[in-house]
């Protein structure tokens, strides 16, 4: 019986397990590059980055990286075989960090 429920168990294929992964890393890098570029931004001192910019970092990037990896789901940039890639998934690149800026951006100053 086990046996009958674990064979109808769909397992996940090769390209699927690589699109989780580069969700992860994109999640991961939104995380990293908005904090690094404020690190940057403050002479690469953690003690001078004012405590408005820390505040709103801390309370947007969760949000923001989801819905970057949303927004980047919705192009299809997750299935995508980017060995083969081409103007169109360049054009989705483009527009997917375009409106996730842009509205960040709004969002971000709407806010604040």
């Amino acid at each position: 019986m086990s046996e009958k429920v674990t064979n109808n168990k769909k397992r996940l294929e090769h390209w699927e397990v690589i699109s989780l992964i580069l969700m992860v890393y994109d999640f991961t890098a939104i995380l990293v590059s908005y904090f690094a570029a404020l690190w940057i931004r403050f002479d690469c001192k953690y003690e001078n980055i004012q405590k408005d910019y820390l505040q709103t970092y801390f309370h947007t990037i969760w949000v923001y990286a989801v819905f970057c990896v949303v927004i980047f789901w919705f192009l299809r940039l997750y299935k995508s075989i980017w060995r083969f890639a081409s103007y169109a998934e360049l054009m989705r690149v483009i527009m997917g960090t375009v409106i996730t800026g842009v509205l960040y951006l709004i969002t971000v100053t709407a806010f604040k």
